[in-house]
């Protein structure tokens, strides 16, 4: 069984023969070489088989470019075996030759989804709502990036759409609890996250969002026990060892740093979880006064994350701990700058909300991204941009530019 295969894949493969060695012979009668391949000692495993079949579909799209349906399959195959960003490219060629070809656009919004490419996801999940008025899974994409981009309006519409499509379905409570909560209606989505508890009880992503509506209005205990819930059902998740760890710190009654560590020692980790956990640990021991040991933590989050806004101002606080005043300063302007870069940040982003058509205003919004160290977001705009002008060579610029930086910060990306 070919389990890492799409089922398109693993029925282009039964069609080709279901035999390597036929496959092989049409793979090089396609690239035009006479040569017969050797009749291998031993049937080709799974591994052998996929490279055999991704042979094969690259000849065939070099031979023939029109081909969507090989570029479709090959698209395919890339993502299946992790390597989305690679399909993009073909999907787009594919819905070049059939434009608005659903089946298509739902595989590149996916696959873009994979890619951590918010542009074309974007793109691609809007024009799937507009072609297909009762799609819940593109109304409730639309919600998760809109909702990323603080587009509170626009995800808010996004949410109600699917809502109203399928009130009680799991995806669509959680899309619209994370949309609420973010736009500040708790109550509203502490109503949805209970729903989703009950509907999926065995989801942390339900107990999760509940803890954090508790928590600002007020509920502590309860907001502690749904955050251990949401570490009971899923411990790998980094996000839910934060928040308990934020609440045992945070309660009114008493920090409980002990209790906070323990939530945090969890090493071993890898990119954006390590640098969320070290980020979180070192201000437990800033405030638990310990700056030595906050500091190696702090600083090595530094390190990977320049623009990461809350060191700096969490590096002040222990320089004046340790009576270093000058490097007090130096650490309280460096937050301050970086706190303008967030605000510009924000301003260009209500600049984009206000005249969407404008490639201008999206070109400044990825300038601004690209200030505070977020090449995900600059890509986000760039995209947006070339859209609306196509072969902009500023927005081609840029675009270089945001990739090289997501290339250099893959594995430790900003901690939140």
């Amino acid at each position: 069984m070919l389990r890492n295969t799409s089922f398109r894949a693993r029925a282009a493969l039964a069609a080709a023969g279901g035999a390597a060695l036929a496959v092989l012979a049409l793979w090089w009668a396609l690239v035009g070489t006479a040569r017969v391949a050797p009749v291998p000692a031993a049937p080709p495993d799974e591994g052998q088989e996929l490279a055999l079949y991704q042979a094969y579909l690259e000849a065939l799209v070099q031979r023939r470019p029109e081909h969507w349906q090989a570029r479709a399959n090959l698209a395919s195959l890339l993502a299946d075996t992790g390597r989305a960003p690679e399909a993009l490219p073909h999907l787009r060629q594919a819905l070049r030759r059939r434009k608005d070809d659903r089946h298509l656009l739902r595989q590149l919004a996916r696959t873009a989804d994979a890619a951590g490419a918010s542009g074309p996801a974007h793109a691609a999940w809007l024009r799937l709502a507009a072609l297909e008025p009762g799609n819940v899974e593109a109304r409730v994409r639309l919600a998760d990036l809109y909702r990323e981009l603080e587009w509170f309006a626009l995800a808010r519409a996004a949410a109600g759409q699917a809502v109203r499509l399928a009130p009680e379905a799991p995806e669509v409570l959680r899309a619209a609890a994370a949309v609420e909560y973010v736009a500040q209606d708790y109550r509203a989505a502490l109503r949805n996250s209970r729903l989703l508890m009950r509907k999926a009880p065995e989801n942390p992503v339900g107990y999760s969002i509940a803890a954090m509506c508790l928590r600002e209005l007020g509920e502590w205990e309860e907001a502690i026990r749904n955050a251990e819930r949401a570490v009971q059902l899923d411990p790998a998740v980094m996000d839910y060892r934060v928040e308990l760890a934020r609440l045992h710190v945070d309660r009114p009654d008493g920090a409980a740093y002990d209790r906070a560590l323990v939530v945090l020692s969890d090493p071993g980790r890898t990119g954006r979880d390590e640098l969320k956990r070290r980020y979180w640990k070192g201000v437990c021991l800033q405030r638990m006064g310990q700056p030595d040991a906050a500091f190696g933590e702090l600083t090595a989050v530094r390190e990977r994350t320049p623009g990461f806004l809350e060191v700096d101002y969490y590096l002040a606080k222990i320089y004046q701990q340790r009576g270093d005043s000058q490097k007090a300063q130096e650490a309280t302007r460096a937050y301050q700058q970086l706190l303008a870069r967030r605000l510009n940040m924000r301003e260009a982003e209500a600049m984009v909300r206000s005249a969407m058509d404008s490639p201008a205003r999206h070109l400044a919004a990825a300038k601004a991204a690209l200030t505070l160290g977020e090449p995900e977001r600059a890509l986000f705009y760039c995209e947006a941009a070339l859209r609306l002008k196509p072969g902009s060579a500023e927005a081609e610029g840029l675009r270089r530019e945001a990739t090289e930086l997501a290339r250099q910060q893959a594995g430790g990306g900003p901690a939140s």
